[in-house]
């Protein structure tokens, strides 16, 4: 516990526990212990990560020193509930979400941020919820799916494909009664999205997405998704996806007596948790302790600081705000095995709630050149995992 980081210019100081002792001295009982338990996780996390080490230590002393760990009223529910579990219900959660009020801040004189609610960012559509207690008795998190797509009028040179109409179609498909909200600045079009935004259940919303944080510009688009997911699922709950996962099984044992679920990359985690399936109460504790660091975290020089690596971090602070999945839950087979998933045999994802198909990195070689007669008629591991959705 006593290695430590870089931290500062020059890199000459070190995160060690004799430092996270002074930091944490002003805090006494359970709030000294998760302090200096958390602590000493991250130097040895942040060490085994090795990179922008002088950055990760900086956002490490923010968030010891000015929030979480001295922060009483998340760590006894004012910012969600205390345990794993959710204080209210899902429906109480969601409805209040949609509640009106105002012009929303890109319309008014107010400044969007991340406290901006995702209706005030709402150009057009309705965020209307389906009832679903008969279906989903009981959950704490409800059959809401978020899907982002279409921040840039290229659509980042992936335009609407057949493996996104398969991922929206695998989410209803798999979770009958679900809402389906498709955010979106630029509609998508051509076969397969006008088949996606035609399928019941689904709502194409329009939005002007958050684009600043602290005064710095997210100039990548993937980042200003980032931060819509979470306040989406802040405000309403849910289930968030990106547009290149398949829902394999229900989410169900996932939605009952948790507040926030994400699944780790890597075995044990060892690449952080992965932004790109998320479930969330209404109003969790973890995603409020999330956006509230999301501006000290964002870096565009570090991809994946605020989004894989700082719920990392906040999952060591405070672990009873969120519940861990083993990485065969969404994210297997990893990104460095997209060959078996896609050419292999043999392999039904015995384990899997749901498939990532790191489409940045199967984009060219596989998702770009699938059709209806290849996954139909061609044996492998994809295609028959998908066939049933083309029905």
């Amino acid at each position: 516990a006593g290695d430590g980081v870089n931290a500062g210019k020059g890199a000459k100081q070190t995160v060690t526990r004799d430092r996270f002792e002074e930091y944490c001295s002003r805090y006494k009982g359970i709030f000294l212990e998760e302090c200096m338990r958390g602590g000493t996780k991250i130097a040895e996390k942040l060490k085994k990560w090795g990179k922008s080490k002088a950055s990760q230590a900086k956002l490490l002393e923010a968030i010891v020193k000015t929030g979480v760990c001295g922060d009483k009223a998340a760590t006894q529910g004012g910012a969600g509930p205390a345990s794993g579990k959710a204080s209210s219900g899902p429906a109480s959660g969601a409805e209040s979400a949609l509640a009106a009020g105002g012009l929303p801040c890109w319309k008014g004189e107010g400044h969007c941020d991340v406290h901006t609610k995702v209706r005030d960012l709402v150009v057009e559509g309705n965020l209307t919820v389906r009832p679903y207690h008969e279906t989903y008795p009981g959950v704490s998190i409800p059959p809401i799916v978020h899907f982002i797509f279409g921040m840039t009028p290229d659509f980042g040179g992936k335009p609407f494909s057949l493996v996104h109409y398969l991922s929206v179609k695998s989410a209803l498909d798999v979770m009958p009664g679900a809402t389906v909200f498709l955010y979106y600045k630029y509609l998508p079009s051509g076969e397969w999205g006008r088949k996606a935004l035609a399928l019941p259940g689904v709502q194409a919303i329009r939005v002007k997405p958050v684009t600043q944080v602290r005064g710095r510009e997210m100039v990548h688009m993937a980042h200003v998704a980032d931060l819509l997911r979470l306040q989406a699922l802040r405000d309403m709950g849910g289930i968030y996806m990106d547009l290149d996962v398949i829902t394999l099984r229900p989410f169900t044992p996932l939605m009952q007596e948790h507040s926030f679920v994400m699944g780790q990359e890597g075995p044990r985690g060892v690449y952080g948790l992965c932004n790109a399936v998320m479930l969330s109460a209404p109003g969790a504790g973890f995603v409020k302790l999330w956006l509230q660091h999301f501006g000290e975290a964002f870096d565009p020089a570090i991809w994946s600081m605020h989004s894989v690596k700082l719920p990392s971090i906040l999952g060591h602070l405070y672990p009873h705000h969120l519940t861990q999945v083993h990485d065969r839950a969404f994210f297997y087979p990893l990104w460095d095995k997209i060959d078996h998933m896609f050419a292999g045999h043999g392999d039904t994802f015995p384990e899997n709630f749901a498939m990532h198909l790191w489409e940045s990195l199967s984009w060219d070689k596989y998702i770009n050149r699938l059709s209806e007669e290849y996954i139909l008629n061609v044996d492998n591991n994809f295609n028959n995992a998908v066939r049933r959705f083309l029905a």
